[in-house]
């Protein structure tokens, strides 16, 4: 990914930047038994961002994931958890933030403060499900 802004003015513009609030807006899990079975569970996560909503003063970004975990073989999933999250930035010191800089903290540092929310929805849903142990891979950005 190549980017338009240069490292010091992503750097400044990100010490602007200060996380207010994480909201889940929804959340949701399903398992279906019958596509569970003993072979190892393939996972597959989807992950959608967009900003909601972009003031002067601040920027709230709608931040989706889905996991699937797919036996192989099997027509379904075993299990699907859902989360949608609003994640408040406040914009400090009246600095501009460029449409760059949204872009590229959209795809990098924003997974990285949203993902530790989601991993521990998955675990808490998991242990509800009455499903083996699963521990979400390391975020890659």
């Amino acid at each position: 990914m190549k980017s338009e802004i240069s490292p010091k003015e992503y750097s400044k513009m990100l010490n602007s930047f200060e996380l207010v609030s994480i909201e889940l807006i929804n959340g949701s899990s399903q398992c279906e038994r019958k596509y569970l079975t003993e072979k190892n569970i393939e996972l597959q996560i989807k992950e959608n961002v967009k900003i909601e909503e972009k003031t002067e003063t601040g920027v709230t970004f709608n931040q989706q994931y889905t996991l699937h975990g797919k036996n192989e073989g099997a027509e379904k999933p075993a299990f699907t958890i859902k989360t949608r999250y609003y994640l408040h930035f406040r914009i400090e010191n009246q600095t501009v933030i460029s449409e760059e800089f949204l872009k590229l903290f959209s795809e990098v540092s924003l997974k990285l403060t949203s993902w530790p929310y989601f991993r521990e929805f998955v675990q808490n849903h998991i242990t509800r499900m009455n499903l083996p142990p699963l521990t979400l891979p390391l975020v890659r950005v």
